[in-house]
Order: C-alpha cells, then structure tokens, then sequence
C-alpha cells in the first residue's frame, strides 16, 4: 500500500502540480531517484510507449508519429546532471517520444488524444512562440509509462519537424559552446537555430493560412459558469457544479467527472471544445474471439467492451452503435468503456497481448469474481485494416500464455 508522501505524490501529479525538488527547484518528474532503474526502465517500455503513442494518433488528420527515443546519450545525462544542476528525477526525456503535425487542428486534438491514452503530470505548450533559447515549436506533455518512470512527448509542427535535424545540430553546438563559456560563440549558433525555427514555423503558418479557428481554441475564451462541461488539466472532462471566480488563481470550481467531484482552480481548466466523434464503421466480427466472448459470458464473466471510441461521445451515439453491434454479433448488449478503475481485472488489447485481426482464441488469467474483463474492440473483437508493418506481427507466444493463464 503507498505510503503517504506517494499518495502527496500522485495526487499532485494529478492536478499537473508535480511538487519540486529542493535543491534544484526542478519538478520531480520520476518517482525512482536511481539512474540504473530510470535508465532500465526506460529501454524496457519503450515499445509500450511507442504502442501508446501511435494509438493516441490514429484516425486524426494531419498527425504522424515520428519515433521514440528509448536511451538518451549517456554523456549528456552526465553533462545535465553535473554541470546543468538537473537531478535525474527531474530530467524529462530520459525516454521521449514525438509526433508531427499538420495543422493547429492535428495539434489540439492530437493534446487531447495523449492526455486520454496516458496520465499526463505536465503540460507546456511552446507551440506557437517556441522555447528558448532557439525558438523551437513544441508543445511538450509529460506522461507517466510506470509507477516510477515518465516521459516526454514533444508535438511539433511539420516544418518544424522536418528542419530538426538542420537545427539541432546547431543547438548542440551553441550548448556545448555555452559549456565551455565560450559566450560569443554560443550566441552566434543561438541565432541560427533560431532562424531555421523562425522559418520553418513561418513555413507552417503560411501552408495554414487559410485555416478557420478551431473549435478549441474558441472554447478557451468561454468563460468559466455553472453547468459548463471543462476540461481538467489531466485531460479528463467534467462539468462545472459551482464554483466562486474571486478567489486567486482564477476561482474555486467543483467540477463532477467521471470519477466524481474534484475542487480545482480555474487556471487549471478550461471551456471543452465540442468532442471529436469516431463515426468510422465497426468491422466484421472475428469468429473465434466472439465464440469466446459467448462462452465467458454462459459461464458468468463480466465482460464490457473496453473503447477509446466513446473517448469523446457527448450524445451516446457512438456507445449506442457499439451496443447494437453487440446484440446483433453476440446476442445481446455488452456494457462500453474507456476508464480504468480498481474492479478491473485484464484487458485484452491487439496493442498489447493479442495479434490484430487474428482468427484465434486470446488469453487471459482467471478473472475472480466481482472483476470484469475488458475486450478492446477494433481489432480485437472487429477486423479492422492492419497499419503498416503490423501484417505479419505474430500472435501471442505460448511462453506468454504459460505466464499468464490457461486457454479458454
């Protein structure tokens, strides 16, 4: 069981407030301190967060995952930890990954989509100014992979994305010159890496001339009322209960979500944009998945469709065609999700643990009573297209089956 302080923790992280280290007044961004485990970590998950971030991308317009670094230099961990003050457990891409995007719509909604796939403990968008001391685009999200480590997610504009190899060499040079106090040097490799930014952003605006403003940057403006559906700093949406804005801080808010009540400050939220819904058709049904699915049901299991699709589903009409999808495919209605909570016992996932669109039964550990199984649904239960590189991904390995459970 946690102990205090890691409950302190979480509940910071929570709320975007991760506390600071003392010494350096850095955000403490891992909870390990210990740089072999950080480091191990890091190399180990990498694929989950690699899994994690081209699901929070799909089906948006305009975004395209880049890469995942699972192992950041050795060298420059040492250079940030001893000559830059950055204890380890406040470095932020000890594993970092990026997405590039097309338009400010692809970046919002791409925001939007990372928040919902993973727990995001820090958000600093640099989208449109840049971040100094080179001017670099990026919005930057902080996303917890385990218990111990977290990682960076930078989003980027396109133009921006496609010169990074041009200015990053430059930056590094003006770093290094900077380290080694060479000051008129550095401010001569600054001011170039600022000048391929500024270009390739000048580049992006002038391809988005044309674009309308989005919904959610019109939100934004809104302001804060009674009965307002918000989104928390987490991600998470909710509606505004009551709350007073004279307080500091822009007010006191109760906000009811789907977890219940939280009090927040109103510089931690803001007016939801209206929510993106996932109209794309639910695929045929996989025969031999739905057969198991029929057979845990007789024996009792509770099983419910677990779904990023109803991620953004104000009106119910994406759950309903899911439910209707059910009865018609298994006989009856399953129960849809998209959120975790303590009764869940597994869920059964193609980004995880079985193989996309495969025609075989999965696996899964005995599920106790008072438990429910989640079963993802497009390319799990419904075939959908494979994405490049996955049509000859292998099932799940029979070493793997072993470790987890019998075969249904």
């Amino acid at each position: 069981m946690p102990d205090l302080m890691d409950q302190i923790i979480e509940r910071r992280q929570q709320e975007g407030r991760p506390f600071r280290d003392p010494a350096s007044k850095r955000h403490i961004l891992h909870r390990s301190t210990d740089r072999g485990e950080l480091v191990r970590q890091a190399k180990a998950h990498a694929q989950q967060f690699e899994d994690g971030l081209k699901a929070a991308t799909r089906g948006i317009s305009g975004a395209k995952f880049d890469a995942v670094r699972a192992e950041k230099e050795p060298a420059r961990l040492d250079e940030k930890i001893k000559d830059e003050n950055q204890p380890i457990h406040t470095i932020p891409d000890i594993l970092a990954g990026r997405i590039g995007v097309d338009s400010r719509e692809a970046h919002e909604r791409t925001v939007s989509a990372v928040k919902s796939h993973f727990k995001v403990i820090r958000d600093e968008d640099e989208f449109e100014k840049g971040a100094l001391p080179t001017n670099y685009r990026v919005h930057k999200l902080q996303a917890n992979v385990t218990p111990q480590l977290s990682a960076e997610v930078h989003i980027v504009p396109r133009e921006v994305l496609e010169a990074n190899a041009q200015q990053h060499d430059v930056y590094e040079d003006a770093r290094d010159a900077d380290l080694e106090d060479k000051d008129a040097l550095a401010a001569k490799k600054e001011k170039q890496a600022k000048k391929i930014n500024d270009d390739a952003m000048d580049a992006f605006n002038e391809r988005n001339a044309g674009e309308k403003p989005h919904a959610a940057r019109a939100a934004a403006d809104q302001p804060l009322v009674k009965g307002a559906s918000v989104v928390l700093s987490d991600g998470r949406r909710g509606v505004i209960k009551v709350g007073n804005p004279n307080f500091s801080k822009g007010g006191k808010w109760v906000v009811n979500t789907d977890k219940g009540e939280v009090t927040v400050n109103g510089d931690s939220i803001k007016a939801a944009p209206p929510a993106h819904v996932d109209t794309a058709p639910i695929g045929k049904p996989i025969p031999s998945r739905m057969d198991q699915v029929k057979k845990l049901l007789a024996q009792g299991t509770d099983v419910r469709i677990f779904s990023a699709r109803v991620a953004d589903d104000p009106a119910g009409d994406v759950r309903r065609e899911i439910e209707q999808w059910c009865e018609k495919n298994l006989g009856r209605k399953l129960p849809v999700t998209n959120a975790k909570d303590d009764n869940l016992a597994f869920i059964v996932d193609d980004k995880a643990n079985v193989a996309p669109n495969a025609d075989e039964p999965f696996v899964i550990p005995p599920i106790p009573k008072g438990k429910w199984l989640g079963v993802d649904l497009d390319r799990t239960l419904a075939i959908e297209k494979p994405r490049k590189g996955e049509q000859n991904r292998p099932a799940f390995s029979s070493t793997a089956r072993a470790a987890i459970g019998k075969r249904l």
